[in-house]
């Protein structure tokens, strides 16, 4: 492969944010060898022609794609095929941070790492520096890290991971075709089960808000999110496939499942769709059999839950800040 890193950037209708987003890509990779690949998802603007030029205008090598009307997932997946970076990461108009990819590229050549991300938190980040003064920054399995992110101690965010592209192809791991909702965490959830060496680079993420996407006000989605609940599925049934221990297959099943269930649930009411047109939607789809607790069921989920069960006429939804993201 002729490059370091290839970053790959899905986009559709950012005329007027596409320079800034490219710059920032951009600052990610000064000094060392990058590919860029757009691939654009039919945009009905200038983005596809502005993104073209600005690779010709600045010599970046790389490519920009059309890629038709499909997913986000179509248009990464497009993107991996295409790579000729050693590693790639993934750049999203909507969520960018401030430059870490050096400090990724720095751990990888010294541990041979098949993914890597950063630390979310000042003291993570302490701890990081301090496994890697004991010589123990790799996390031994996918399972650990699993169990760091179930107890909050971390968490992967796909803007800021870095994945080995041989890895990727050799395990043939890419994103489920035709989904929006719950792409990010079943793609990760693979790579970190599947992975030989997960590092931790000791750097902070930090958010780059100023040059984000504004993207004003945001489609109706409807029921395309329960594809959310298919992820988290696939996510419980490939656990259940593999030999990880029995808490981490009661966390999907007695807790990350039914929060999807219910996250959708507040989307919806949150589009103003009326709680009958929900619990119709849930009971079409079998979706509301799911919405049980079990030992591993926080109590907070407990309690949604049984209200939206009991009298979902006195349900009322997270707010969104209070929610995960709507698109992952």
């Amino acid at each position: 492969m002729g490059y370091e890193i290839t970053l790959i950037l899905p986009v559709r209708n950012i005329e007027n944010d596409i320079v800034r987003v490219l710059d920032t890509a951009r600052d990610q990779v000064d000094n060392f060898s990058a590919e860029f690949i757009v691939v654009d998802m039919a945009s009905e603007d200038a983005t596809l022609w502005r993104a073209l030029h600005y690779i010709e205008s600045h010599g970046l090598s790389g490519m920009v794609l059309q890629n038709g009307e499909g997913s986000v997932s179509e248009a990464l997946n497009t993107g991996i095929q295409k790579a000729a970076g050693k590693y790639l990461s993934f750049v999203f108009a909507r969520r960018l941070y401030r430059p870490f990819l050096r400090d990724y590229l720095t751990t990888v050549r010294e541990e041979n790492a098949d993914f890597v991300f950063g630390a979310t938190s000042e003291e993570e980040q302490k701890m990081v520096l301090q496994r890697k003064r004991n010589q123990l920054l790799r996390y031994r399995t996918g399972t650990e890290l699993l169990r760091a992110i179930q107890a909050g101690e971390t968490r992967l965010d796909i803007a800021a991971v870095m994945v080995r592209t041989a890895f990727l192809r050799g395990k043939a791991i890419s994103f489920t075709r035709d989904c929006s909702f719950g792409y990010a965490e079943e793609f990760l959830i693979r790579c970190i089960l599947q992975a030989e060496r997960l590092q931790q680079a000791p750097v902070l993420l930090q958010r780059n808000t100023v040059n984000e996407w504004s993207q004003g006000k945001q489609e109706v989605i409807g029921a395309r999110i329960f594809q959310k609940v298919d992820a988290v599925i696939r996510i419980s049934e490939l656990l259940a496939r593999m030999n990880v221990d029995e808490d981490l297959r009661l966390y999907y099943r007695e807790q990350r499942i039914p929060e999807a269930v219910m996250e959708c649930v507040d989307i919806l009411l949150r589009e103003k769709m009326q709680y009958n047109a929900v619990r119709g939607l849930l009971r079409l789809s079998g979706y509301d059999k799911l919405l049980k607790s079990g030992g591993h069921t926080p109590k907070a989920l407990r309690r949604r839950i049984l209200r939206w069960n009991t009298a979902p006429w006195l349900y009322k939804p997270l707010k969104k800040a209070e929610s995960r993201p709507q698109k992952d």
